[in-house]
Protein backbone atom coordinates (compact mmCIF):
# COMPACT_ATOMS: atom_id res chain seq x y z
CA UNK A 1 0.00 0.00 0.00
CA UNK A 2 1.07 3.89 0.69
CA UNK A 3 2.48 3.10 3.66
CA UNK A 4 5.80 4.70 4.34
CA UNK A 5 7.51 1.64 7.11
CA UNK A 6 6.59 -0.76 4.50
CA UNK A 7 7.84 0.99 1.45
CA UNK A 8 11.01 1.42 3.24
CA UNK A 9 11.05 -2.42 4.26
CA UNK A 10 10.59 -3.16 0.96
CA UNK A 11 14.03 -1.05 -0.40
CA UNK A 12 16.10 -2.36 2.43
CA UNK A 13 15.31 -6.31 1.32
CA UNK A 14 16.33 -5.43 -2.32
CA UNK A 15 19.40 -3.59 -1.14
CA UNK A 16 20.77 -6.56 1.21
CA UNK A 17 19.87 -9.17 -1.70
CA UNK A 18 21.83 -7.34 -3.74
CA UNK A 19 24.97 -6.88 -1.36
CA UNK A 20 24.59 -10.65 -0.74
CA UNK A 21 24.80 -11.82 -4.33
CA UNK A 22 28.10 -9.47 -4.71
CA UNK A 23 29.66 -10.97 -1.84
CA UNK A 24 28.98 -14.33 -3.20
CA UNK A 25 30.77 -13.59 -6.51
CA UNK A 26 33.80 -12.17 -5.18
CA UNK A 27 32.18 -8.72 -4.31
CA UNK A 28 32.07 -8.36 -8.86
CA UNK A 29 28.46 -7.73 -9.55
CA UNK A 30 27.27 -10.51 -12.50
CA UNK A 31 26.59 -8.58 -15.52
CA UNK A 32 24.32 -10.78 -17.92
CA UNK A 33 25.71 -11.11 -21.50
CA UNK A 34 23.92 -8.51 -24.15
CA UNK A 35 21.44 -9.64 -25.69
CA UNK A 36 21.59 -12.18 -28.78
CA UNK A 37 24.95 -13.00 -27.87
CA UNK A 38 26.16 -16.06 -26.73
CA UNK A 39 28.65 -17.59 -24.82
CA UNK A 40 30.26 -19.49 -27.62
CA UNK A 41 30.74 -15.99 -29.74
CA UNK A 42 32.00 -14.80 -27.04
CA UNK A 43 35.06 -17.55 -26.76
CA UNK A 44 35.18 -17.05 -30.89
CA UNK A 45 35.95 -13.73 -30.56
CA UNK A 46 38.57 -14.19 -28.04
CA UNK A 47 40.73 -16.43 -29.85
CA UNK A 48 40.11 -14.93 -33.53
CA UNK A 49 43.26 -12.80 -34.22
CA UNK A 50 43.22 -9.34 -34.66
CA UNK A 51 42.50 -7.61 -38.31
CA UNK A 52 46.00 -7.27 -39.87
CA UNK A 53 47.32 -9.91 -37.48
CA UNK A 54 48.51 -12.98 -39.16
CA UNK A 55 50.24 -16.41 -37.70
CA UNK A 56 54.16 -16.84 -37.99
CA UNK A 57 54.61 -18.80 -41.76
CA UNK A 58 56.11 -22.07 -41.59
CA UNK A 59 59.43 -22.36 -42.11
CA UNK A 60 60.94 -23.59 -45.50
CA UNK A 61 62.49 -26.71 -45.57
CA UNK A 62 65.59 -27.00 -47.31
CA UNK A 63 67.75 -29.97 -48.25
CA UNK A 64 71.85 -29.79 -47.35
CA UNK A 65 73.80 -29.21 -50.47
CA UNK A 66 75.48 -33.42 -50.82
CA UNK A 67 75.20 -35.81 -48.60
CA UNK A 68 79.04 -36.39 -48.09
CA UNK A 69 78.47 -39.52 -49.96
CA UNK A 70 81.20 -39.67 -52.74
CA UNK A 71 80.05 -41.38 -56.07
CA UNK A 72 82.71 -43.47 -57.77
CA UNK A 73 82.62 -43.20 -61.69
CA UNK A 74 83.14 -46.29 -63.97
CA UNK A 75 86.62 -45.46 -64.58
CA UNK A 76 87.26 -44.69 -60.68
CA UNK A 77 85.45 -48.12 -60.20
CA UNK A 78 87.96 -49.64 -62.31
CA UNK A 79 91.45 -48.03 -60.65
CA UNK A 80 89.78 -49.45 -57.04
CA UNK A 81 89.41 -52.82 -58.54
CA UNK A 82 92.73 -54.83 -58.50
CA UNK A 83 93.33 -58.41 -59.33
CA UNK A 84 94.26 -61.23 -56.77
CA UNK A 85 98.18 -62.27 -56.40
CA UNK A 86 98.85 -65.43 -56.06
CA UNK A 87 102.46 -66.18 -54.89
CA UNK A 88 103.46 -69.55 -55.80
CA UNK A 89 107.39 -69.19 -54.29
CA UNK A 90 107.91 -72.74 -52.41
CA UNK A 91 104.63 -73.80 -53.17
CA UNK A 92 105.35 -77.91 -54.31
CA UNK A 93 102.86 -79.76 -56.49
CA UNK A 94 103.67 -83.27 -57.28
CA UNK A 95 104.09 -84.23 -60.63
CA UNK A 96 100.92 -86.81 -60.96
CA UNK A 97 98.54 -83.83 -59.51
CA UNK A 98 100.00 -81.17 -61.63
CA UNK A 99 99.78 -83.45 -64.74
CA UNK A 100 95.85 -84.07 -64.12
CA UNK A 101 95.83 -80.05 -63.59
CA UNK A 102 96.90 -79.54 -67.31
CA UNK A 103 95.07 -81.79 -68.58
CA UNK A 104 91.85 -81.01 -67.33
CA UNK A 105 92.39 -76.92 -68.14
CA UNK A 106 93.46 -78.15 -71.66
CA UNK A 107 90.20 -79.44 -71.83
CA UNK A 108 87.97 -76.78 -70.64
CA UNK A 109 89.72 -74.51 -73.00
CA UNK A 110 90.56 -76.71 -76.01
CA UNK A 111 88.54 -76.84 -79.44
CA UNK A 112 85.90 -79.63 -78.68
CA UNK A 113 84.61 -78.25 -75.09
CA UNK A 114 85.17 -74.38 -75.30
CA UNK A 115 83.55 -74.08 -78.24
CA UNK A 116 80.14 -75.41 -77.03
CA UNK A 117 80.67 -74.22 -73.30
CA UNK A 118 78.57 -71.34 -73.16
CA UNK A 119 79.93 -70.37 -69.66
CA UNK A 120 83.17 -70.02 -70.37
CA UNK A 121 82.55 -68.52 -73.83
CA UNK A 122 80.45 -65.24 -71.80
CA UNK A 123 83.37 -65.00 -69.52
CA UNK A 124 86.24 -64.90 -72.50
CA UNK A 125 84.95 -62.02 -73.53
CA UNK A 126 84.54 -60.16 -69.85
CA UNK A 127 88.37 -59.58 -69.10
CA UNK A 128 90.23 -60.22 -72.63
CA UNK A 129 90.06 -63.75 -71.95
CA UNK A 130 91.42 -64.00 -68.94
CA UNK A 131 89.27 -66.00 -66.15
CA UNK A 132 90.11 -66.12 -62.63
CA UNK A 133 91.33 -69.19 -60.55
CA UNK A 134 88.62 -68.50 -58.47
CA UNK A 135 85.68 -68.79 -61.01
CA UNK A 136 87.68 -72.05 -62.53
CA UNK A 137 87.51 -73.90 -59.11
CA UNK A 138 83.75 -73.55 -59.68
CA UNK A 139 84.10 -76.91 -62.15
CA UNK A 140 83.76 -80.04 -59.80
CA UNK A 141 86.24 -81.78 -61.38
CA UNK A 142 89.04 -79.36 -61.30
CA UNK A 143 88.03 -79.13 -57.60
CA UNK A 144 88.10 -82.75 -57.56
CA UNK A 145 91.72 -82.55 -58.39
CA UNK A 146 92.98 -79.62 -56.30
CA UNK A 147 91.47 -77.00 -54.95
CA UNK A 148 94.51 -74.80 -53.80
CA UNK A 149 95.03 -71.96 -56.17
CA UNK A 150 98.67 -71.60 -55.53
CA UNK A 151 99.06 -75.05 -56.49
CA UNK A 152 96.74 -74.68 -59.87
CA UNK A 153 99.00 -71.30 -60.25
CA UNK A 154 102.32 -73.68 -59.81
CA UNK A 155 101.20 -76.17 -62.43
CA UNK A 156 100.55 -74.14 -65.12
CA UNK A 157 103.75 -72.10 -64.69
CA UNK A 158 106.06 -75.01 -64.44
CA UNK A 159 104.03 -76.77 -67.08
CA UNK A 160 105.13 -76.61 -71.04
CA UNK A 161 101.62 -75.92 -72.41
CA UNK A 162 100.85 -74.16 -75.41
CA UNK A 163 97.47 -74.04 -74.85
CA UNK A 164 96.78 -72.24 -71.17
CA UNK A 165 98.35 -69.05 -70.25
CA UNK A 166 98.74 -68.04 -66.76
CA UNK A 167 98.76 -64.47 -65.59
CA UNK A 168 101.58 -61.90 -64.16
CA UNK A 169 99.53 -61.96 -61.20
CA UNK A 170 99.26 -65.68 -61.25
CA UNK A 171 95.21 -65.40 -60.31
CA UNK A 172 93.87 -65.82 -63.87
CA UNK A 173 94.29 -67.93 -66.58
CA UNK A 174 93.15 -67.76 -70.46
CA UNK A 175 93.72 -69.45 -73.74
CA UNK A 176 96.88 -68.82 -75.78
CA UNK A 177 95.75 -65.90 -78.21
CA UNK A 178 98.23 -67.40 -80.76
CA UNK A 179 95.44 -70.07 -80.67
CA UNK A 180 92.30 -68.88 -81.95
CA UNK A 181 89.07 -70.85 -80.90
CA UNK A 182 88.16 -72.12 -84.64
CA UNK A 183 84.81 -71.55 -86.18
CA UNK A 184 81.93 -73.61 -85.37
CA UNK A 185 81.59 -74.72 -88.70
CA UNK A 186 79.81 -78.35 -90.14
CA UNK A 187 84.01 -78.81 -91.46
CA UNK A 188 84.89 -78.50 -87.71
CA UNK A 189 82.44 -80.88 -86.49
CA UNK A 190 83.30 -83.52 -88.97
CA UNK A 191 86.99 -83.42 -87.81
CA UNK A 192 85.94 -83.43 -84.27
CA UNK A 193 83.52 -86.55 -84.70
CA UNK A 194 86.37 -88.05 -87.02
CA UNK A 195 88.41 -88.08 -83.41
CA UNK A 196 86.29 -90.09 -81.56
CA UNK A 197 86.14 -93.63 -80.74
CA UNK A 198 82.85 -95.61 -80.17
CA UNK A 199 83.18 -98.84 -78.21
CA UNK A 200 80.17 -101.15 -76.96
CA UNK A 201 80.06 -104.05 -75.49
CA UNK A 202 82.86 -103.71 -72.84
CA UNK A 203 82.17 -105.88 -69.79
CA UNK A 204 81.14 -103.64 -66.74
Amino acid sequence: GDNPASQHYFIQSNLSCTMTAATENGGAAVQNPAEGETEENVKLEETKPAEGETKPAAEEETKPEGDGVKINTTEEAKEEKKDEVINTEGVEVDAGTSAKIMKQLEYYFGDRNLIKDRFLLREVTVDEGWITLTTMLNFKRLAGICSDKAKIAKAVETSNSELIVLHETKSKIRRNPNKPLPNNSDDTTVANNLKTVYIKGLPP
